[in-house]
């Protein structure tokens, strides 16, 4: 009597159980589909934002010699916007018309900022301290202020080259290497 009992608690159990999967249809008769489950929204890496790049530059003839290493580490503040550090050093020696023998190390830092206006020209401004031996004699620290723009053209998914023209607003020919304001560059970029 009792398998009787144990019987008819478990064909009773499947049927409640049944009677409860066939009521969970719709009138329609399909099956409701399971409520959507929600993810966080992607985390982007840092590591997607920030880019390297800069310039290097080799420049040898008669009695010249001329090294300049421009890199910088950029940081994509918006799809438009980035900015970033810079840092330079420069080498140069040469021999003047009379024989005498110039040497130098030139060092800076500086901030840039950089703007796309389509998607492969920019807006660019950056200033800079660097510090060498200029024209006038004098081993002190001048501070360009550099506005321009460039192209860039991808190489891959994340890699680039560009090519810039900047104009230094503070250009003073007694203290610059440069004979000019202008500035012409073409340098690389990754993540760029």
């Amino acid at each position: 009597m009792n398998m009787r009992k144990i019987s008819l608690f478990f064909v009773l159990i499947g049927l409640l159980g049944f009677n409860l999967v066939a009521n969970a249809q719709d009138d329609d008769g399909f099956v409701p589909k399971p409520r959507p489950v929600h993810h966080d929204a992607p985390k982007t890496d840092i590591m997607d934002k920030i880019y390297f790049g800069g310039n290097v530059g080799l420049n040898f003839g008669h009695g010249f010699s001329f090294f300049e290493a421009d890199p910088i580490i950029g940081y994509h503040l918006t799809d438009k916007l980035s900015a970033g550090v810079t840092f330079t050093y420069m080498y140069y020696n040469f021999i003047d018309v009379y024989g005498e023998n110039f040497t130098d190390n030139i060092y800076g830092a500086g901030v840039f900022a950089r703007y796309f206006v389509t998607q492969n020209v920019f807006a660019h401004v950056e200033t800079k301290f660097l510090n060498g031996t200029w024209a006038d004699g004098d081993r002190s620290t001048i501070y360009p202020f550099l506005v321009g723009g460039g192209y860039r053209s991808k190489m891959g998914s994340r890699s680039s080259v560009f090519a810039m023209i900047l104009y230094d607003l503070n250009y003073d020919p007694a203290r610059s290497l440069f004979p000019s304001p202008f500035l012409y560059t073409i340098g690389f970029g990754v993540g760029f």
